[in-house]
């Protein structure tokens, strides 16, 4: 950076300052994209208002730089400092919409003059991001978002900025008069007033860095060299991190017991190494991750003297938890605070009901040193869950038709504390023919209770499907597993045994049976009958044929092919075509056959693809339908307008119908009655948003709209709640009764900002979780494809009862479950309300007892083999 006349200053805003506002402010361009929900106008950058992320000066994306902002301030001033105000990116980097290249002018006898310039504000800084110097990666500044100009007094009529980068953004700038110009002098670091709550805390800052409030400096022994780096956010524990290139050890003396221990990974400025730790010889790993995203994990462990943390090879680590059990509450407090980070302040704790009853135990229970139980897979299972017991079983007994996959929830109650306590499975098996199998405890961690996205409230919940090892089973807690199992099409049908085994230190191991039964009838997919789709939108990986450029072509293939594999597996027949801004014919035409080439490969069938774009012409319409007639390949469905409900109907109203005068064009989007009331008349598929007070979702009445105008009808929800009842409901049983013909779901995987973060961003919605490159599953993923599941054994019903003679006792028994089915769900969301306060409950609330799916799922189970037998 060079300064003509002058020198740079990061110093405070003086009081002593006469600031000169613009009578007019003009500039070579400003966007008018999404006018209604945010405003770019040049105007905002003198109405002495910062921070916002939707109000500041953007420059039109089709207008080539230079861009300019001009300040007429109408009369002659006399000023010596300008201060720029940054915009502060708030999804993900704070430095994504910072100007890099600029110049500050003043006008003098009708001509510009340059009163200061910057040739690379981040230039430097994220040339040391991508570089492979640590001692630039670790120890490079970042580029403050307030730069603040002064210089020799000149006197002018007009100020002018002059951004060279593709996209100009400013959110204010500031000119004034200083008559003072020494700046404030740095203050020293204020020591973090300790917190005593029995939990140890500690940050691996750089030495005399100022520390969040109960935090210690911690620091890792090792022959080699540690970086401790600041990465200069507000957050006083991410923004901190150690940074190992060899084996390295960090300890923390403490009285003999049981310690809970949490460690935290991550960087918001550049990718990461992982770690690879071992607590007291129990081992735990951070995967390496990209930038802002931050893992972590706890173990509980028993230690006689120290806890001792060793990192091998390349590692990074912010921050580390330290609690003996005795401090439980503080610890957990602690750790929640250190997961939410800034929103913590404005969140309440929200306890989730589960049965708390103290359990009966026998004799032998107690010798045993833990109770084991089969809840249902709907019933979320806390770490204070205690059995019913009704619950306990002698054997794990489950049952799935051919071409499906099964979730069985098991769990274990401790009596006493348990270390190194492991669950296994033994794949049932048949004939030397076994099931493929896996186990996976259920990770409990931090998220938002009710609404995603704007929920005040906050958990430990049970969501992610983890990796099984050994744990330390605490007294009084519980820890749920789910069993998956995959019966491929083919298997021979039968009675399928194996075992689950428990072992731990101090307790006797012991083999529980585990029976699976295979139905002599295999279920078809769902793509002849039912449209389920995932929309994709991942910030770091993608969508389909269309990830970022940090990936390799085989690296993106890899990927793409699990993803989709993934939703095979989980009954999607489709996607929403991934969001490419339209060039031209020939770039969408690439997109399009390798999406294609990606789906056909993956097994799905040739259904439409929702492609959403604002920025569509007639000529772009003409020219994709020319593309899909050519090819033969899937339909395109245009989707100019998404959710125009929020305040972009006026855009749907003219943007619809104008898709509509190409012959051919179908169209969709994601709508309430309102929207449909409008320009329903140019929508062909409906995609209701699940909600009566604001959408009018009223399955019945849509039915029948859609039958009279030729449309059909889909709904929409969101996928990312951790309610593995309600999303198996909606899947399912709710679906069978709207007679919908598609479902779509909010997201796949949807990262904008940190995937372990639920309070980070409004729009972190995802299905499934990253841990580095693996993709694990959640509660919620599977109660969806458990739902689908429902739906399936229900249309096979309908089939057979259609094919069976209406009088025969059979097809009464069928009509008959059919019926019950049909009674005993509601699709009338005023019930919600009348019960849970709220239509929109339906996300969060379950009508049923968890009991109630396997029932019914039972029922039309015994009505299909009835049928069967019928048949033969």
């Amino acid at each position: 950076m060079k300064c003509l006349l002058c020198f740079v200053l990061f110093l405070p805003w003086l009081l002593s300052a006469e600031v000169f506002k613009p009578a007019q402010v003009t500039a070579s361009s400003f966007s008018v994209f999404n006018v209604k929900k945010e405003q770019h106008d040049p105007e905002l950058t003198a109405d002495g208002k910062t921070g916002s992320p939707t109000s500041y000066w953007g420059s039109d994306i089709k207008v080539k730089p230079p861009h300019w902002l001009l300040f007429d301030f109408g009369r002659e001033i006399t000023c010596n400092t300008i201060v720029l105000d940054m915009v502060r990116c708030t999804f993900k980097d704070s430095l994504t919409m910072a100007i890099n290249e600029f110049r500050l002018e003043y006008e003098e006898n009708g001509s510009f003059k340059t009163l200061a310039e910057c040739d690379g504000l981040l230039t430097k800084y994220r040339q040391a991001l991508a570089g492979k110097d640590l001692d630039a990666l670790y120890n490079i500044r970042v580029p403050e978002l307030r730069q603040v100009f002064q210089f020799k007094p000149v006197t002018t009529s007009k100020i002018r900025l002059v951004v060279m980068d593709q996209i100009a953004r400013l959110d204010e700038m500031t000119v004034s008069f200083e008559k003072g110009k020494a700046p404030t002098p740095r203050a020293e670091p204020k020591a973090a007033p300790p917190i005593d709550d029995g939990v140890l805390r500690f940050a691996f800052a750089p030495e005399n860095a100022e520390l969040y409030p109960g935090f210690v400096r911690g620091e890792f022994k090792s022959a080699s060299k540690i970086y401790y780096s600041d990465r200069g956010e507000n957050d006083l524990v991410r923004r901190y991190l150690a940074r190992g290139t060899g084996d390295a050890t960090f300890t923390v003396p403490v009285k003999p017991g049981i310690y809970r221990v949490m460690v935290m990974g991550g960087d918001l400025r550049a990718s990461t190494p992982g770690a690879k730790l071992l607590i007291n010889g129990d081992s735990l790993t951070i995967p390496p991750n990209f930038e802002n995203v931050f893992f972590w994990d706890e173990r509980t462990v028993e230690a006689t003297e120290a806890i001792r943390i060793d990192a091998q090879g390349d590692w990074l680590v912010n921050a580390i938890l330290i609690a003996p059990l005795e401090a439980t509450e503080a610890y957990d407090a602690a750790v929640n605070r250190l997961v939410i980070g800034a929103a913590f302040s404005q969140l309440k704790l929200d306890p989730q009901p589960s049965n708390t009853q103290p359990p009966t135990v026998s004799a032998q229970e107690r010798e045993a040193g833990y109770l084991f139980y089969t809840p249902s897979l709907q019933q979320r299972i806390f770490s204070f869950t205690t059995p019913l017991d009704s619950q306990k079983a002698a054997a794990v007994n489950a049952a799935a038709a051919g071409n499906t996959s099964k979730a069985i929830s098991i769990a274990a109650y401790a009596l006493k504390h348990i270390s190194g306590f492991t669950v296994t499975v033994r794949a049932p098996a048949l004939n030397g023919v076994s099931l493929p199998t896996s186990i996976h405890p259920i990770r409990c961690w931090p998220q938002r209770t009710g609404h995603k996205g704007s929920a005040r409230t906050y958990f430990k919940v049970p969501e992610l499907l983890d990796d099984n090892r050994p744990a330390l089973l605490e007294e009084a807690t519980s820890r749920q597993y789910y069993i998956l199992v995959d019966v491929p099409s083919g298997t021979r049908p039968g009675l399928y045994t194996g075992s689950v085994d428990i072992a731990g230190n101090g307790i006797t191991s012991s083999s529980i049976p585990f029976n699976f039964t295979v139905h002599p009838f295999e279920l078809e997919p769902l793509d002849k009958k039912q449209y389920a789709a995932m929309y994709m939108s991942d910030g770091i990986r993608g969508g389909i044929a269309v990830a970022p450029p940090r990936f390799t072509p085989e690296e993106q293939l890899t990927m793409d092919r699990e993803r989709l594999a993934d939703m095979r597996k989980h009954n999607m027949n489709s996607i929403v075509f991934p969001y490419v801004r339209y060039q031209n014919k020939e770039q969408f035409e690439q997109v399009y056959l390798t999406v294609n080439q990606r789906l056909d490969e993956a097994g799905f069938p040739r259904l439409p693809l929702p492609h959403h774009n604002q920025a569509l012409t007639k000529q772009m319409v003409e020219e994709i339908l020319e593309i899909v007639a050519r090819t033969g390949l899937r339909e395109i469905l245009f989707y100019p307008v998404d959710e125009p409900h929020f305040d972009k109907r006026h855009i749907a109203d003219v943007m619809y119908p104008m898709v509509k005068t190409v012959p051919g064009a179908r169209t969709y989007s994601t709508v309430s009655q309102q929207d449909v009331d409008s320009f329903g008349k140019s929508l062909d598929f409906r995609c209701y948003m699940v909600g009566k007070t604001n959408y009018h979702f009223e399955p019945e009445r849509i039915l029948e709209d859609c039958k009279r105008d030729g449309a059909h009808f889909w709904w929409y929800t969101n996928a990312a709640r951790e309610y593995p009842d309600c999303t198996r409901y909606k899947a399912g049983f709710f679906q069978y009764k709207c007679q919908a013909t598609g479902q779509l779901y909010w997201a796949y995987d949807n990262q904008r900002n940190d995937p372990f973060n639920d309070f980070d961003s409004t729009n972190d919605h995802l299905s499934i979780i990253y841990i580095g490159k693996k993709i694990y599953s959640t509660i919620q993923w599977e109660g969806i494809r458990e739902g689908l599941d429902d739906l399936r054994y229900a249309y096979l019903l309908d089939d057979l009862v259609a094919a069976a003679p209406a009088d025969s006792p059979e097809a009464k028994y069928g009509k008959a479950v059919q019926e019950r089915i049909k009674t005993e769900t509601v699709t009338d969301l005023d019930v919600f309300k009348e019960k849970f306060g709220e239509d929109i409950a339906i996300h969060q609330q379950c009508l049923w007892e968890p009991e109630k799916f396997d029932e019914l799922r039972d029922a039309t189970i015994q009505a299909i083999l009835k049928l069967k037998q019928l048949g033969k």
